[in-house]
């Protein structure tokens, strides 16, 4: 079975006896959502996640930025949001954390085969003077990543990274430091109601 998939929160007021019923952080009707994490201080809850709803061939049966000929359609498909909850029940609107979009799907790792986003999201609130909230969040990032061609495969698909090269020996081998292998930690704040 085939879903759309949702950041979803339950709260337990009683030591995890009994939880709330799920609701969802951000209810967006296009779009997957993965990787929460959350944090809570004085009476207010963040969460970020990663979120594909500006993907521009969003298919609940595709993963993200993929046509049905598994083929990149979006380079900036993929998103990091945050939310804000102060009844750890409800939650504000949905807050564009990334300024870039990204592609989750590079195949960078496994032999230059496998496409993998770290789930390196993270969310630290901390009171500030004046009584106020402020968030750090920081989240796994492919805007840095140069794409390229992947002379092993006849046809390309548009997911492949640079850095290929034929060496002294004839030998197809790849160079690390061409910047097809650039995925990063990227960070922003926010400020908390």
């Amino acid at each position: 079975m085939v879903g759309q998939s949702f950041v979803w929160i339950s709260r337990t007021l009683n030591d995890g006896a009994t939880w709330s019923n799920p609701t969802k952080v951000s209810d967006n009707p296009v779009g997957h959502q993965y990787f929460p994490d959350g944090d809570a201080l004085d009476g207010r809850l963040a969460v970020v996640w990663q979120d594909s709803r500006e993907d521009s061939c969003y298919s609940v049966q595709l993963p993200v930025a993929n046509t049905s000929s598994a083929t990149n359609c979006d380079s900036t498909a993929l998103n990091t949001y945050a939310a804000v909850s102060t009844d750890g029940s409800t939650f504000g609107p949905a807050l564009v954390a990334s300024s870039v979009g990204q592609m989750p799907q590079y195949e960078m790792f496994g032999a230059a085969n496998v496409p993998f986003l770290g789930d390196y999201n993270w969310i630290d609130l901390t009171e500030l003077g004046d009584g106020s909230l402020s968030g750090y969040l920081s989240w796994t990032d492919n805007r840095d990543v140069v794409p390229g061609n992947d002379p092993r495969e006849a046809t390309q698909d548009g997911f492949d990274v640079t850095g290929w090269f034929t060496d002294a020996n004839g030998n197809l081998a790849r160079n690390f430091n061409a910047g097809g292998y650039d995925q990063n930690i990227y960070g922003n704040s926010i400020t908390v109601p």
